[in-house]
């Protein structure tokens, strides 16, 4: 699952920076950026509450 993640995320930096593929507004673009951000603080928030969905050998 993170080696998806991280191709995505590769996929996003490398458009933006050097194909531009889409042209979107640079808030469009600030949005997104900070909507990810906020969706991977979640992913981690809940990977340390939540010891069910943490992966084996991570609990404390």
């Amino acid at each position: 699952m993170e080696w998806r993640v991280t191709l995505s995320l590769a996929f996003m930096a490398a458009d933006a920076a050097r194909w531009h593929w889409s042209i979107m507004p640079p808030a469009v673009q600030w949005a997104g950026c900070g909507l990810l951000l906020v969706a991977l603080l979640f992913i981690h928030w809940v990977m340390r509450t939540n010891s069910f969905v943490a992966p084996a050998g991570a609990g404390a």
